[in-house]
């Protein structure tokens, strides 16, 4: 939709945030209506509030389950020490994205671009493990089909050459 809207008009989306968050409800309106401004906006809003909590809480206690996975010595972890891992990784996330937002985005184009290039080179990594917990942890009898793990093998191998094709037409 939004590059159905913007696509062959001669609008210069603002490198500031705030300027191009406006410029965003704007053309949805004058495409939809002015009646629809508010509603635009507050769905905006909503969308980028829920997704940064849902971030916020869901990546956090992946990484602290993925780590007692990794360590393999400890998998009884009790409540205490996965709270902690919770509290350690939510830290580093925070701490994280203020060191991407402070230091390394100039403008909207450039935090797109970090985005992107975050998206297309974690991919494979997490389709790898992915893989490797559906071929390695679960018994046989509930593994998918081998059809299904040739699939997987492509999907994979798609994946690392789309990232490298990325990285090559990005940098």
């Amino acid at each position: 939709l939004g590059a159905n809207i913007l696509y062959g008009t001669p609008t210069e989306l603002s490198a500031n945030v705030a300027i191009y968050a406006g410029q965003l409800i704007d053309m949805y309106g004058n495409s939809i209506g002015q009646w629809s401004y508010w509603i635009i906006a507050i769905a905006a809003f909503t969308t980028m509030f829920s997704t940064t909590i849902t971030c916020l809480d869901a990546q956090p206690r992946v990484l602290s389950a993925l780590w007692v996975e990794i360590k393999k010595s400890n998998n009884n972890s009790t409540p205490t020490e996965s709270k902690k891992q919770y509290r350690t990784f939510l830290i580093l996330l925070g701490a994280g994205t203020i060191i991407i937002l402070a230091f390394f985005v100039a403008n909207m184009k450039q935090m797109v671009t970090i985005a992107t290039s975050i998206s297309f080179l974690t991919a494979p990594l997490l389709a790898w493990i992915n893989y490797k917990t559906v071929y390695s942890q679960l018994s046989t009898a509930y593994r998918p089909p081998h059809w299904l793990k040739v699939l997987a093998i492509v999907g994979l191998a798609f994946l690392v050459l789309f990232s490298l094709y990325y990285i090559f037409l990005a940098f």
